[in-house]
Parts: structure tokens; sequence; C-alpha cells
């Protein structure tokens, strides 16, 4: 189930990537995500299923069966683990809530040529934009895909003069609370707030995803 799960997430995942103009490639030895335009390790990286690429980085989950046997191996090459890794976390059936009044917060859906002026994603039936209202103020936008029965989050932002008012929390637990689809979003690992907002939200820490760079 948890592999599942994982596959389920990660295909999300690669699809967000595409729709940002990252090129893809999947082989049956590991996924290949590059980004001409951004070249940081973000978004420049391979993900071993059989086989470890040991001239670039590697971004392995820590619920790989591999993982550990990779880890050593990427070790004794004398790899470098980056020092913040992301964090998926998932929203569990059992964990969803409803102590909020959905009337408060709202998730407007917008064309995305309003929601990013000048922006150049790769828009199809997955993707969707929204802004995020709260008692009719717009406080903050965010991006879904969604495919088969997941839901991703992504591009979750509250604006300045809204954060650290539990907003993010409030409206996650809103929004996750309508069916039994699988949410699941993305942090990186030093993000402390986010993580915190969105595990009062209901949500768990899924997996570790972490990134080896070759020395």
């Amino acid at each position: 189930m948890r592999d599942s799960i994982r596959k389920q997430v990660l295909e999300n995942e690669l699809h967000w990537l595409k729709s940002i103009n990252c090129n893809v490639v999947v082989t049956e030895d590991g996924i290949t995500v590059s980004n001409m335009s951004n070249r940081s390790t973000d978004f420049n990286f391979y993900i071993p299923t059989k086989r470890i690429d040991y001239t670039t980085c590697n971004r392995i989950s820590d619920r790989t069966d591999d993982y550990l046997s990779f880890q050593a191996s990427m070790l004794c090459k004398g790899m470098i683990l980056e020092n913040v890794s992301d964090i998926n976390l998932i929203l569990p059936l059992s964990r969803r809530q409803n102590k909020i009044m959905a009337s408060e917060y709202e998730a407007y859906e917008e064309d995305y040529t309003s929601w990013e002026r000048g922006g150049s994603r790769q828009v199809d039936v997955y993707t969707k934009f929204y802004y995020i209202s709260f008692k009719n103020n717009i406080i903050g936008k965010m991006s879904t895909v969604e495919n088969h029965n997941v839901i991703g989050i992504y591009d979750f932002e509250i604006d300045d003069q809204y954060r650290n008012k539990n907003h993010a929390s409030r409206f996650l637990s809103v929004f996750t609370n309508v069916d039994d689809t699988l949410y699941f979003i993305q942090t990186w690992s030093t993000n402390l707030k986010a993580v915190k907002s969105y595990l009062s939200a209901g949500f768990q820490i899924f997996e570790n995803l972490y990134r080896y760079k070759a020395s």
C-alpha cells in the first residue's frame, strides 16, 4: 500500500514538473528531471529505480525499498548529501477534519493567464489554479494537479499580511475535507512553519526526499 501511494504521489509531482517546463525522461533504470531555465537541484535531478547515476544529483525517497543500499553505494562513491531535503505530506482519510465553517474559506478557480500574468506553464486538464479567500478577501493562491484519485497541492502561498494567523492550516482543513481523494503537499525540511501548518491541518509526514550530489 505504501509503495502504491509513493508511486501515485510521484506521478502527480512529475506531472506538475512538466507543467512548469521541466523535461522528464523515464527509463527502466530511473527518471531524469531537468530544467534549462533553473539549474538548481530542485529541478535537476535523477530518481534511481534500478541504477544510480554517480555523475549527477540523485533524489531518493526513504520509502523506496532500495533506499538503504542506494544510500550506502552513494556514500561509498563519495557523493554528498544536501543539507535540505523535501518532505511529502499526505492527508489520511482517518484525519479529515470538519471543525471550520466552509463558508469562511473558499478556493476560487482562476484562469491561468490571470493567476500568473506573463507565465509560461504548460496548462492542461489536470492542472487548476486558485485564489484563496477568507470572508471574501483574497489572502493567497495555490495550484493543484489532479490525476486519478490524487490531488497534489502546489505553489501554496498566503500573502504576507495574512501570515501567522493560522489561515494556512484552517484553509487546508476546509479544502481537503470534501471527499475521499488522496491529498498531498510538499515543502522543504527547513520550512518549519509550513510543516507545522500542514500537520495542524491533519497532514502526516509520508516520506523524506533526499538529494545526493556528485562530489
